[in-house]
């Protein structure tokens, strides 16, 4: 007696001079169907109720036990899968523990059992939000204060608007994946490794992001996933697989040494790149984010000390002016100079690098084709934030002191930030032993 199997069927013909545009559309989806041997001639033929696209079908699964008759990358291949697993097992229990051969009664049972049973797609209540809805919704209501943070130093309060351009953009990326993939909806039961494994290839090999995007979009994606577990708006928590993870990755930015930046400071550069070169310097000099020293009206400046509420954790620092910072300063009457676009500042501050008057552009680093990268691709307006912090630890100063000035709250994450190698905290450890005469 042969294992029941399921096949996939070719969709008839149709007439395309007199199909409806809906015909069309559907005639690249087969039916599938169960076919069962169970003793000389006799054939039982049943059709599952299920049509699916012949690209989504495994054709010979049943070479290897571990294969399913629908492909992972089906959206429903779960809930398929387990309903025909469950078919087989049925016809099986029919014919061997019940005896039942004859082929109408076995479709009836059939029928009996399963064609009251609603295809997942069809199961889904479409009066409920879908997951990307879902954080529509959750959005706008940490937008009004309806929502604040839950944990952290700042809990209770709301979030801070720099956090909703993060949200934005993983929202974005979930819209995205959504067109790319051809899917009506994201369901919470989505939500699950199958979908990571999905968002993965689709962040870092189509959409060509690093694993640091895709580590924010997991960061968010869950967060979401737990905030809707709390609301009780679903109970599936795929999401807190082991396996479902935020990567870490050690980030590919770069940060300049004090003799780059002096070139840069000192180089005579056309007028077109004058108002570039002061904002980039003001974030080596300070280690402010490009999102806070652009906005120089929320910034108080006093001679001595540089003091705000930075935009992104809300967090209150103070500052003091570097030396090298205070003629800046001084040439926009105590103040920032005016602030631009970060796309249009990231364009021009590869061409402040480049420029040959500065003179410290070189081949950084050569992509997969063997071409070169030059520094002044790598650098972007994070740059300077990242320097003052790096060479800062480089000159031996304590990083709590460092921190208490970029706004760093876990010294982990701190170090994780700056660009030293560890022969160069090697180097700084021997000459605070040194100090300490140890």
């Amino acid at each position: 007696m042969a294992k029941p199997k399921i096949y996939w069927k070719k969709p008839r013909k149709v007439n395309t001079l007199s199909a409806s545009s809906d015909d069309q559309n559907s005639s690249s989806l087969g039916q599938l169907w169960l076919y069962y041997s169970y003793g000389g001639e006799s054939r039982f033929e049943y059709y599952t109720g299920y049509r699916i696209e012949e690209k989504y079908f495994n054709a010979k699964y049943w070479d290897s036990v571990s294969k399913k008759p629908i492909k992972n990358n089906f959206i429903y291949s779960i809930q398929y899968n387990s309903v025909l697993s469950e078919m087989k097992s049925f016809i099986v229990s029919l014919v061997v523990e019940d005896k039942i051969f004859d082929l109408a009664t076995l479709k009836e049972k059939m029928d009996s059992e399963f064609k009251g049973k609603l295809t997942p797609d069809q199961i889904k209540d479409k009066s409920k939000p879908d997951f990307i809805e879902y954080i529509e919704q959750v959005i706008e209501e940490r937008k009004s204060g309806k929502r604040t943070l839950t944990n952290g130093n700042r809990k209770g309060l709301m979030y801070s608007p720099a956090t909703f351009k993060i949200m934005g953009s993983t929202l974005l990326c979930l819209k995205n994946y959504k067109e790319h993939y051809k899917l009506k909806r994201i369901e919470f039961q989505d939500i699950n490794l199958d979908f990571y494994g999905k968002l993965r290839h689709f962040e870092i090999e189509i959409r060509k992001n690093n694993l640091n995007t895709f580590s924010t979009r997991i960061k968010d994606i869950k967060s979401f996933m737990n905030e809707a577990l709390y609301d009780k708006v679903t109970t599936h928590d795929g999401h807190k697989s082991k396996r479902f993870i935020k990567p870490d990755e050690e980030s590919d930015t770069i940060a300049l040494t004090m003799e780059q930046i002096k070139a840069i400071k000192d180089a005579e550069l056309p007028d077109s790149l004058s108002r570039i070169r002061d904002l980039f310097l003001v974030g080596c000099y300070s280690g402010l984010r490009f999102s806070d020293y652009n906005d120089f009206e929320k910034i108080e400046i006093d001679g001595k000390f540089i003091r705000l509420t930075q935009q992104k954790t809300n967090s209150k620092v103070t500052i003091p002016i570097m030396k090298d910072l205070l003629p800046i300063l001084e040439k926009y009457n105590s103040n920032m100079p005016k602030p631009m676009g970060n796309g249009y500042f990231n364009k021009k501050v590869k061409e402040l690098i480049a420029h040959k008057n500065v003179g410290i552009d070189y081949v950084y680093d050569l992509n997969e084709n063997k071409d070169p990268i030059m520094l002044s691709e790598k650098v972007t307006s994070h740059t300077g934030r990242r320097s003052y912090a790096t060479n800062m630890f480089k000159l031996g100063v304590p990083a709590l002191l460092i921190m208490s000035a970029t706004g760093h709250q876990k010294e982990a994450s701190f170090l994780r930030y700056i660009k030293a190698t560890n022969e160069e905290k090697a180097v700084l450890l021997a000459e605070q032993m040194k100090r300490l005469d140890i």
